[in-house]
Order: structure tokens, then C-alpha cells, then sequence
């Protein structure tokens, strides 16, 4: 893949030059040879306007330079890697950015590890950072899978903010095996959907591309009794309709998940693919 720059940051970036130590340099510049041209006698007078004007042209050559964008980075080359928001944004090759958000044993990082995002992680760090994914697809595209400490819940919310596609996974009860409806664990997740609400509103200048809620463990609140799972529905229902009358992403869609089913990994590694493939983000033959 040949190099690539973004060519359109060059303006800011010379514009931030020129206003530091350059500009000064190349004041400066201009200032010795006006100075030069007032006391001098005529052969020197040239000589110091000739100097000032090679230290002006100098110094603006030089700024010029440091404003050349840096390469961009192919992000096959980076495949595994974790990167920070500021790199993936700035020196990474067009790349989709997909978020897996919800509360604490929703299931999450199952999801990730089922969908083979199961990235080693040794420490968990305080700021936000991005894994590279190669997806199974010819040519191959490429995804940034964003991650944090999933126990702090700003930074899942700053990873609504800045996404892509956001997949949220929400559930009946925060057991693995139980199939009651869960009245304070279905009022946190009301909760934690206000505050990821309020964070797109508040810090999103442009749509999402895609939202998907998971109403996950399916397997426990399809069989769970009936008024239980009359429950469950009647708030996923809310849930969506909300959701889907904002104007936070140009799609929302929902779908019942559970992780154990290879069926429903697969629709949303699907859902994945087509958000990767349809964005114009880069791929690899």
C-alpha cells in the first residue's frame, strides 16, 4: 500500500508553526536586513538585506517542512497492537472504530472473545486504547476494537463518544444461570443508558454509524416465566424505540444474543464486516 499523508491537516499545521519560534526567527529576519538597509553603506546594505531575506526564506522553508503531515501508518502493519485515541486518530490509515459498552457481567468480554478479540492484556491502564483487528474477509479490512477498564464507566462512555459503531449488550439479571427479571439490575441499565445518552449529546458532532443492542443471555429470559419475560421485552421495546426516534446513528438495530450460540456471534461479526466494508475504511488484498 503506498504511503499516504492527510494532506488537509497541512494548513493548520504550518499555521501552528509559523505562529511558535519560526515566526520570530523569520521577523527577525526581515528585521535585520530593514536595519541593515537604514545605517549601512550601500555594498553592506545589500549584504544584510541579502541575509535577512535567506534567514526569512530559511526559517519558512523550515516550518513548512515540520508542517509535512507524517505517514500515515497501514493499519495491517499494526494488526494486535494496542494504540492510543490520539495515534489511532491522527497517524493510522482510515480505520472503523467499534465499541462493545454495557454494565459489569453483561457480557462483553465473552463477546470479544467469542468474536476471537480476545487480545492479552497484562495491566489494566487508566486511559482509553485501541486493538487493531484483521477480520475474516477477503480483502482483508481491518477494525479498531476500542478498550478500557470496563468496571470505569466514563471511559465507556468516552468510547460512545469517539466510535464508530457501538454495540451495546444489556441483560435480564447479571447471573449466568438465573431467568427472573431483575428489577434493580434492568433500573441500572436504565441508568447507564441515560448516561451514554447524555455523552453522545453532549460531545458527538456527527452520527454514529451504527448502533446494535444485544438483549443478551436469551437463553435464560426466552424460558423465563411468562410475566418475567413479558418484562424484559416490554423494556427492550422502550429501549429500541427510544433509541431509534434519536438521532444518534444513522442505524439502530436490536437483536437477541446469547453467547454460547455460535449463530448469534456470527450475526454480529456479520454486522461487523458490513460496517467495515461499507465505510470505505482500508483493506488489504
Amino acid at each position: 500500500m503506498s504511503t499516504r499523508r492527510r494532506w488537509r491537516d497541512f494548513p493548520g499545521r504550518l499555521k501552528k508553526e509559523l505562529e511558535g519560534t519560526s515566526a520570530i526567527a523569520g521577523v527577525g529576519g526581515v528585521g535585520l536586513g530593514a536595519a541593515g538597509w537604514g545605517i549601512l553603506p550601500p555594498p553592506f546594505t545589500f549584504l544584510f538585506v541579502g541575509v535577512g531575506g535567506a534567514i526569512t526564506l530559511s526559517v519558512l522553508a523550515y516550518a513548512g517542512y515540520r508542517a509535512i503531515p507524517p505517514k500515515l501508518l497501514d493499519p495491517g502493519d499494526l494488526v494486535g497492537n494496542e494504540i492510543d485515541l490520539d495515534e489511532l486518530e491522527n497517524r493510522i490509515q482510515k480505520i472503523g472504530k467499534v465499541a462493545i459498552i454495557g454494565r459489569s457481567q453483561a457480557g462483553k468480554t465473552t463477546l470479544r472473545n467469542r468474536l476471537k478479540f480476545d487480545v492479552a492484556k497484562t495491566v489494566r491502564t487508566e486511559e482509553l486504547e485501541a486493538t487493531v483487528i484483521a477480520l475474516p474477509t477477503a480483502p482483508v479490512q481491518f477494525v479498531a476494537l476500542l478498550d478500557g477498564d470496563g468496571t470505569k464507566y466514563r471511559q465507556q462512555l468516552v468510547m460512545a463518544e469517539v466510535c464508530d459503531f457501538l454495540i451495546i449488550i444489556l441483560d435480564h439479571n447479571s447471573s449466568d444461570e438465573d431467568r427472573t427479571f431483575d428489577e434493580d439490575r434492568v433500573a441500572k441499565h436504565k441508568e447507564f443508558l441515560e448516561q451514554v445518552s447524555n455523552s453522545i449529546s453532549k460531545y458527538r458532532a456527527e452520527k454514529l454509524r451504527k448502533i446494535m443492542f444485544l438483549w443478551n443471555k436469551r437463553d435464560l429470559w426466552q424460558r423465563a416465566e411468562a410475566e418475567d419475560s413479558a418484562k424484559f421485552e416490554e423494556f427492550t421495546a422502550s429501549v429500541f424505540k427510544k433509541w431509534s426516534e434519536s438521532n444518534f446513528a444513522e442505524t439502530v438495530v436490536q437483536q437477541p444474543h446469547f453467547n454460547e450460540d455460535a449463530s448469534d456471534v456470527s450475526f454480529v461479526m456479520n454486522a461487523i464486516i458490513g460496517f467495515a466494508k461499507g465505510g470505505g475504511y482500508e483493506s488489504r488484498p
